[in-house]
């Protein structure tokens, strides 16, 4: 059974968001306190940042090199 026609644009769309997480996180201000990775988000980058689910990404990094902290995301300023 072959795949759906719109699968190409499905697998391109994951593809774009991973990289699209990784420059919302450059946009980020990282802070440590007491066990939790707080990141500071410029301007409206914070709501971009949540309504993405690109913390789900930052997780899986995490967890993928052993690291369990709690993540705090704030609008910095």
């Amino acid at each position: 059974m072959p795949a759906p026609d719109w699968w190409p644009q499905v697998t391109t769309t994951v593809h774009q968001m991973r990289w699209f997480s990784g420059v919302l996180l450059a946009l980020a201000t990282p802070g440590w306190d007491d066990g939790t990775l707080t990141l500071a988000f410029p301007g409206e980058s914070a709501a971009v940042w949540r309504d993405s689910c690109s913390s789900r990404i930052l997780t899986a990094a995490l967890r993928h090199h052993g690291i369990h902290v709690a993540v705090n995301v704030t609008t910095a300023g």
